[in-house]
């Protein structure tokens, strides 16, 4: 049995899924998207973070985890291919980089997976990089749950498009995007993500471990921002790459505000690329989360 320190290059045994409408309905539910994504021909397509949901085989190898918690560290994803309805997609991957760093949680051994999606084809659809914090330390029991609740819900569900894209210049913000996730919406989403750590859902549980309350799945910030750039764009607009940091907690019932600014512009004769700053702000103001985003335009 393989420590958990020395698990790099082990590989994950592949697990094929076939792409059925009930399940991103459900993803798209979990994350509460006001309009469905659509392709060009007005099929149902995936959200930018549903490859979540497919999830590889075990590891090959038994594997000892002395950790008792984890947590959400970053994701990164890149897309070359759309996954619709119908196809089938092949996930396989291996665990490409362990750390072990010392911190506010004590001892934290980081584990970052490459996976990789493939369709009926053989043909390359994502590529996704998930790394996850493991510890023991009960975090501070000072955390505080940022309980500043945010209620004019209306504007939660409202879509703001950017009007012209071809006008875009560098320094325009994109449309904010409002999110007050509820329990109920964290268990969708851990159905929808098959992500059932007890943390997201089980109050006790969280307590148990040193938090206030439930906190908010790392993906499902990561997938409030990718909501966020496909709401703004319309359908011209190809989203190739999203790499989100985790680094602080949202707790269920608490203000996110989604943000973006862009930050450079690459025209060429067939499209343009458009370079994205995102981030997660608190009803505090402190950006709990963050990363980037490259758009094309055609």
């Amino acid at each position: 049995m393989k420590h958990i320190h020395s698990i790099t290059g082990i590989k994950y045994v592949p697990k094929t899924y076939l792409i059925e409408k009930g399940a991103i309905l459900a993803f798209n539910k979990s994350i509460i998207y006001d309009e469905q994504i659509q392709c060009s021909n007005h099929e149902l397509k995936t959200p930018p973070t549903f490859t979540r949901y497919l999830i590889p085989g075990d590891l090959e190898q038994p594997i000892h985890n002395p950790y008792s918690n984890r947590l959400d560290g970053s994701s990164e994803w890149k897309y070359f291919i759309d996954i619709n309805i119908g196809d089938t997609i092949t996930v396989s991957g291996d665990i490409s980089e362990v750390k072990i760093r010392n911190g506010s949680l004590g001892e934290m051994c980081i584990v970052t997976s490459k996976l990789i999606y493939v369709n009926q084809k053989d043909e390359l659809t994502c590529t996704q990089f998930s790394t996850i914090i493991h510890y023991n330390r009960s975090p501070n029991s000072n955390i505080n749950s940022s309980d500043k609740r945010y209620y004019n819900t209306s504007k939660n569900n409202e879509i703001y498009k950017i009007a012209d894209l071809d006008s875009l210049k560098v320094g325009d913000n994109i449309p904010e995007q409002l999110k007050q996730p509820s329990t109920r919406q964290l268990v969708m989403y851990a159905g929808a993500s098959r992500d059932f750590y007890q943390i997201h859902y089980d109050q006790q549980f969280a307590q148990s471990i040193g938090f206030p309350k439930v906190i908010v799945h790392g993906a499902l910030k990561a997938a409030f921002l990718g909501q966020m750039l496909t709401n703004s764009m319309d359908q011209s607009a190809i989203l190739d790459e999203l790499f989100v940091r985790y680094n602080a907690i949202d707790f269920e019932g608490c203000k996110m505000i989604c943000k973006g600014t862009i930050t450079k512009i690459i025209p060429s004769n067939i499209d343009k690329k458009i370079y994205c700053d995102i981030w997660i702000e608190n009803s505090d103001g402190i950006t709990t989360t963050e990363g980037n985003a490259t758009i094309t335009i055609r």
